[in-house]
């Protein structure tokens, strides 16, 4: 019985100090910000592969910052989101180029890989046209103009 109700006043007065403390915090700005800033922090250095105490220990103080200073935390994380978004910007349209340059200048000058195979045959492709007695000049020419036509000349 004695046990029991000693018990029963410790679980009392826990309540009570827990009770006393939500209402002293209530009033201060921050501490919903501290809050949540010390549990993503520590989720998130969780998934970096801390531990949970070094991961706790690392949020701590940029917990406290915020729940000192929320206006110039938020300040300070919302003035990295225009770099961010404009680094993220240039990269998906490199990404976007990228693609419309492997689907759209395939077969094309821009995607023409010579060897020295190739050069080599050509050359002696216009020594041979050069020395015979034919008018193949022209042929020459051509091979030109299908490497150097537009889109309209192919459809």
């Amino acid at each position: 019985m004695a046990a029991e109700k000693i018990l029963k006043n410790a679980t009392t007065q826990v309540k009570n100090g827990i009770n006393t403390a939500r209402k002293a915090l209530k009033g201060v700005p921050g501490i919903s910000a501290a809050a949540f800033d010390l549990g993503a922090n520590t989720l998130y250095r969780l998934s970096q592969g801390d531990n949970l105490g070094t991961a706790a220990v690392k949020a701590v103080p940029e917990a406290i910052v915020w729940g000192i200073m929320p206006t110039i935390m938020t300040a300070a994380a919302l003035s990295q989101l225009p770099p961010a978004i404009v680094t993220g910007y240039m990269a998906k349209d490199e990404q976007l180029k990228g693609a419309y340059n492997q689907n759209h200048k395939a077969g094309t000058m821009f995607s023409y890989q010579d060897s020295k195979a190739a050069l080599t045959m050509r050359q002696a492709a216009v020594q041979a046209i050069q020395g015979s007695k034919m008018n193949a000049r022209n042929a020459l020419g051509g091979e030109a103009s299908l490497m150097h036509r537009s889109w309209a000349d192919r459809m």
